[in-house]
């Protein structure tokens, strides 16, 4: 150890050696000034973006859930569909004028509707509208598939927690138990 530290402390006493650390040193500090900001943008940007497959798979993971606790199995295997993708109400507003004309015949009311949605401009120039509410997409099915030994009524329980689970109606659940343990 004693050895090592001499060494360093030889090289340090010559001039050109502590300039060429000093300026790696100043170039490794330039660097990563430079990258992170990119890095950051890119971390934030992935997080508020909507990725179906991770709604659909955290669906399905909830419904596992609801049907280990039910049937008390672990071999369960969940199928979800979705419709579509997310959906989104935009702010607008309704500008609406109504105007008389004469004509031959009398007066004639004229209506005329305009709808602006709202729209804002970030600081980079870019417009975009102004989302009011954001829909995830609707649940179009799902598929369950467990092994436990049948008891009456674990399929109707398992059906009754889905429905309200996902608000779907049962024609869009599917049951199916593959038998004991």
């Amino acid at each position: 150890m004693n050895d090592f530290l001499v060494k360093i402390k030889s090289y340090l006493k010559n001039g050109k050696t502590l300039l060429i650390v000093g300026l790696i040193g100043i170039l490794l500090v330039g660097l990563s000034s430079v990258l992170t900001p990119s890095q950051e943008k890119n971390n934030t940007d992935k997080g508020n973006v909507f990725d179906a497959e991770n709604y659909r798979q955290e669906l399905e993971k909830n419904v596992k859930k609801i049907v280990s606790s039910i049937t008390g199995s672990r071999d369960i295997t969940v199928l979800l569909t979705l419709e579509g993708g997310k959906k989104y109400s935009y702010g607008f507003n309704n500008k609406s004028s109504t105007t008389e004309k004469s004509t031959q015949n009398g007066t004639d009311k004229v209506s005329d509707q305009e709808t602006d949605y709202i729209i804002i401009t970030d600081s980079s120039g870019n417009e975009q509208a102004v989302p009011v509410y954001e829909y995830y997409p609707e649940v179009r099915g799902v598929s369950i598939v467990y092994s436990a030994p049948s008891v009456k009524g674990t399929e109707e329980k398992i059906k009754n927690a889905v429905m309200a689970a996902l608000d779907i109606t049962s024609k869009r659940i599917n049951i199916v138990n593959k038998g004991g343990n």
